[in-house]
């Protein structure tokens, strides 16, 4: 199976930036949600985010919030392109270099407080409404959809 993810993040990862793959690994262990593959050319080197095609608006509003969020000066990757291949929805990321949060030699608490700090910044945010749908990404509106226990009316003001 890995092998196939590492494929088609290869093939993806070709497709978008015009050169062929040399080095490419997958990410595992690090996420619940996504496959994540590492995929290096002579010029890049690109984080390829992957999930079912119906997964595709998920992939858009997490680019809007990145977005956001390097505008407001949190260091993130740069979203590249967000798209579709085949049954596969997917992220193409700028690689950014440095520890997972679990594997940090920092101590515990420093994590933490850098956490908090961005949590703040992110709290600024400007957004309308709530939810896991971005309805409006020039203006930041959420909603959430109807589902089992809702009053089916969405949060947006």
């Amino acid at each position: 199976m890995t092998n196939t993810v590492i494929k088609k993040a290869e093939q993806i990862a070709e497709d978008f930036l015009q050169e062929t793959a040399k080095d490419s690994y997958q990410i595992l262990g690090k996420g619940i949600v996504n496959e994540v593959c590492v995929v290096e050319t002579n010029s890049n080197k690109v984080v390829i985010r992957m999930n079912s095609k119906d997964t595709y608006p998920t992939f858009l509003k997490e680019k809007w919030c990145i977005e956001q969020a390097l505008a407001a000066g949190i260091p993130s990757p740069e979203v590249l392109s967000v798209g579709i291949f085949g049954e596969t929805a997917y992220m193409i990321q700028t690689f950014v270099d440095g520890d997972n949060g679990l594997d940090s030699p920092k101590h515990r608490d420093q994590i933490w407080r850098k956490l908090g700090e961005y949590l703040h910044i992110i709290h600024n945010i400007p957004v309308k409404g709530f939810g896991e749908n971005l309805d409006d990404a020039g203006q930041g509106v959420f909603s959430s959809p109807p589902h089992p226990g809702s009053d089916a009316v969405g949060w947006a003001t």
